[in-house]
């Protein structure tokens, strides 16, 4: 008698399974659910890949302006004349120009096809300029790699603010950003 109450007491102490089967709504909106969780975790992953992409993109530009300066030094100690140490320098600079701009067209094709769509008229220096300074480079950087100083920057970087942003000029970096 003890045992059977005891068997009884267990049976009780479980919920009562539920012989409910899945009706079409419930397998919709768990698929609707499934849909939205993976869309987030789709722009989560476009948004690493992004991040990624401009990280790396950073570094080889490092990589390439450590590289041009060892390779300045080693210009510089030579020993050629005056006017051809002008002229080559006027051709690194070109050079440096030109690399910079096709790894940075390269780093975020789709930035400037944007870009350019919105703003036709915008010079190859201005949208190398917008490039850079989405990727977050410092003005002394970016001074550097136009042979420019940085007050010319500045001044470049709010004239393009004001192309992009008229109402609010200091929004710049988030309008870059948002391509």
């Amino acid at each position: 008698m003890e045992n059977e109450e005891r068997t009884s007491e267990i049976k009780n102490s479980f919920p009562e399974k539920s012989h409910k089967h899945s009706t079409p709504e419930n397998t919709l909106k768990k698929y609707n659910s499934l849909q939205e969780e993976k869309n987030i975790l789709l722009k989560e992953n476009e948004k690493l890949i992004s991040e990624n992409r401009r990280k790396e993109g950073i570094a080889e530009i490092a990589q390439f302006l450590f590289e041009y300066h060892i390779y300045i030094l080693n210009t510089l100690q030579s020993n050629f004349a005056e006017e051809q140490g002008k002229n080559i320098s006027k051709q690194l600079k070109k050079d440096l120009q030109s690399k910079i701009l096709k790894i940075l067209l390269k780093l975020d094709h789709n930035f400037t096809e944007q870009i350019r769509k919105q703003y036709p008229t915008l010079s190859q220096n201005n949208l190398v300029l917008a490039l850079l300074l989405k990727l977050n480079c410092k003005i002394d950087h970016i001074a550097f790699i136009y042979s420019a100083t940085p007050a010319t920057i500045r001044k470049r970087k709010s004239r393009l603010a004001k192309l992009f942003c008229p109402q609010n000029p200091k929004n710049l970096y988030e309008f870059l950003t948002s391509f």
